[in-house]
């Protein structure tokens, strides 16, 4: 066996790492499918070498990144980023072309990419669960009057429990008409 040696008189084998030439327990070393069922490197050594790797191939790694994610080469995002003059494609706001802040947005059930967002556009469309039915309530509470959906309310001073009666039958009123007009 190669490099496996025995030492002591405990079953410990160890191995010499191909990279740093240390003699290390064989533990260190991941398992592969090779003969000896070890890498050639210690667990260190692998790691510096995929840490270096992945630092001279940044490029490549975001290519095969959008490839096995979305579906999509590294041009076809870049096209996509210039299509949306590298804006958010909800509110409009300004992106980096890569790094935070960039959020390649995808639809959950059928897996196609719909468009390049910002964190904050990206991060609301997951707490509404992409449901379109959702957003539009939101957007017509927002763009709704609140005195429509409030009475003028009376004076603080008076009844308090008159006071919850009246928001809680606002709150009502809105409901129903927000479930009505989307079902």
């Amino acid at each position: 066996m190669e490099n496996l040696r025995s030492e002591g008189t405990g079953p410990t084998l160890t191995k010499q790492c191909r990279t740093c030439d240390e003699v290390k327990p064989l533990e260190s070393f991941y398992k592969d499918k090779s003969a000896l069922g070890r890498k050639t490197q210690c667990s260190v050594c692998q790691s510096e070498y995929k840490m270096k790797r992945r630092r001279a191939n940044k490029e490549v790694q975001r290519h095969e990144h959008f490839k096995f994610k979305y579906g999509i080469t590294l041009d076809q995002w870049n096209d996509m980023y210039a299509d949306q003059l590298g804006r958010c494609k909800i509110c409009t706001v300004v992106m980096p072309s890569k790094g935070r802040g960039v959020h390649t947005d995808h639809s959950h059930t059928h897996g196609e990419v719909r468009g390049i967002l910002c964190g904050t556009c990206n991060t609301s469309l997951g707490g509404f669960r992409d449901n379109p039915n959702t957003l539009r309530a939101a957007a017509e509470y927002i763009e709704t009057d609140v005195e429509k959906h409030y009475e003028v309310l009376p004076d603080v001073r008076s009844d308090s429990s008159s006071l919850c009666s009246r928001i809680i039958m606002s709150c009502k009123k809105l409901c129903s008409r927000v479930s009505r007009n989307h079902d």
